[in-house]
This record gives C-alpha cells, sequence and structure tokens, in this order.
C-alpha cells in the first residue's frame, strides 16, 4: 500500500475545524416520564420526553427523542447514555434521602427509647418497656406520624 504526502489529510482535518460549530442552544437535564408532549414537532402521548433547558431563556422544554438528538446536535447513543446517567444520578439521589430520612427515624426512635428508659442500647430500652412490639406501639402511641 502506498503511502500519501499526508497534505490531503491535513488541508483537511483543518478544514473541517476551521468549519462553524453550531451554536448550542440547548443542555440536557434529563427524562420525564410526567410530560408527553414534544415542544418542536408537537408529538403528544409519548412514552417519555427529554428535559433539556434553553440557554437562552433558563426555561425547561421536552422533546421527544429524535427531536431531543436533532436539538442537542448529539447521537442516538449519546442521548441513550446521557439518560441512563440520569437515571442512575436520580436513584442513587433518592437513595441518599431515603437513607438520611430513616436515619434521622431511628435517631428520635432511639433518643426517645433513651429518655422513656434512661438505657443507651436500644435492646435493652426496648426490653425494659415489654419486648421490641410493645416498646414500638408506645413510640407510636407518642408519636403516631413516626
Amino acid at each position: 500500500m502506498a503511502r500519501g504526502t499526508g497534505t490531503g489529510c491535513a488541508t483537511e482535518a483543518r478544514s473541517r475545524s476551521d468549519a462553524a460549530v453550531p451554536e448550542q442552544r440547548y443542555e440536557f437535564l434529563g427524562t420525564s416520564d410526567e410530560h408527553t408532549d414534544c415542544a418542536m414537532c408537537g408529538r403528544t402521548d409519548l412514552k417519555h420526553t427529554v428535559a433539556c433547558r434553553e440557554l437562552a431563556t433558563g426555561n425547561t422544554v421536552y422533546f421527544g427523542s429524535e427531536c431531543a438528538e436533532t436539538a442537542l446536535g448529539w447521537r442516538a447513543e449519546q442521548l441513550r447514555m446521557a439518560a441512563q446517567t440520569a437515571q442512575r444520578a436520580a436513584h442513587e439521589e433518592q437513595m441518599a434521602e431515603s437513607r438520611r430520612r430513616s436515619n434521622e427515624d431511628f435517631a428520635h426512635w432511639q433518643g426517645w427509647l433513651e429518655r422513656e428508659t434512661g438505657l443507651a442500647d436500644v435492646g435493652c430500652a426496648a426490653d425494659a418497656l415489654g419486648g421490641f412490639t410493645a416498646a414500638q406501639a408506645i413510640y407510636h402511641a407518642a408519636y403516631p406520624s413516626a
């Protein structure tokens, strides 16, 4: 195979890099099952949409997948990967919030047990109140929303 001088490749690369880059108008935010209409083409009853922030206004707009690819200038695979990453991050955030609430609830329960019995150990304190089930019944009577 003969080697070329390389000038064609360099010229081609230079002309590609000198080409105008389209202005980015939208920023990917994630996906939504709540919004089912595409702001670009008007399709309705979509299974899900892609949420994007319009950079000029800051408004959130929702597109169908194909219109989102066009608006963002992305290929389908890029959109799919960004959506998966956003879903994973949202799930992790939900899990962290759930753990935080659970830890708060346990700390409240533990504090209540210690105040009621004077015992710092949860198991011993629950036993002192007649066992775990009895202790929980007393706790929920005192704090119905807990």
